[in-house]
C-alpha cells in the first residue's frame, strides 16, 4: 500500500516538481512545456489526449492530496501540467509560441480571469483541476487567434513566433 502511495504522490507533484520551494506551480508548466517538446509526439492529437489524460488522472489523485495536504495544495502541479499542455495543443512547435504559451498560461492561472477563479470553488480534485484546465483553454484560444490574426507571409510577428 505504501508504494501506491509514492507512486500517487510522485505522479501528482509530476515527479517532485511540486516540492520546488520557490513557485511549484511555474515548475509543474515548465516540466509540463519541456515534456510537451522533448518526449510528446508531434502529432496534432497527442498533446489534447496527454492534456486528457492528466485531467482524468488528476480528479482523484488530487482529491487524495487534498487529504495528505488540505485544500487545494501547492505541491499538487498535475493540474498545471494538463492546463499546460491544453494551452499547448494545435500550437506550432517553435521557440516563440511556446513561450508565449507558456506566459499566458501562467498569467490566466495566477489572475485566474472570467470564471476560472469560480471553478475553482467545485469540490475536490474536480476544482483543483478544472481551473487550470481552464486557463489553458483561454490561453490556447488567445493563441489560436493569434494564429488567425497574423499567419500571413511576411508579417513579423508571424516570423517571430516561428508562423511564417
Amino acid at each position: 500500500m505504501k508504494i501506491m502511495v509514492m507512486a500517487a504522490k510522485a505522479a501528482v507533484t509530476c515527479l517532485g516538481a511540486g516540492y520546488s520551494p520557490l513557485a511549484p506551480g511555474t515548475c509543474g508548466s515548465l516540466l509540463a512545456v519541456l515534456a510537451a517538446w522533448f518526449l510528446i509526439p508531434g502529432v496534432w492529437w497527442a498533446l489534447p489526449a496527454a492534456a486528457l489524460a492528466a485531467f482524468l488522472a488528476g480528479v482523484p489523485l488530487a482529491s487524495l492530496a487534498e487529504g495528505w495536504w488540505g485544500a487545494d495544495p501547492p505541491r499538487v502541479v498535475l493540474d498545471e501540467v494538463a492546463g499546460q499542455w491544453l494551452a499547448l495543443a494545435l500550437v506550432p512547435k517553435s521557440f516563440a509560441a511556446y513561450a508565449l504559451a507558456f506566459v499566458l498560461f501562467r498569467l490566466f492561472d495566477i489572475l485566474k480571469p472570467w470564471g476560472v477563479n469560480r471553478v475553482q470553488e467545485a469540490p475536490g480534485g474536480w476544482g483543483v483541476m478544472l481551473d487550470d484546465v481552464l486557463a489553458g483553454a483561454y490561453s490556447n484560444i488567445v493563441l489560436q487567434l493569434a494564429l488567425l490574426a497574423f499567419h500571413r507571409k511576411g508579417s513579423a510577428l508571424a516570423g517571430l513566433l516561428g508562423w511564417g
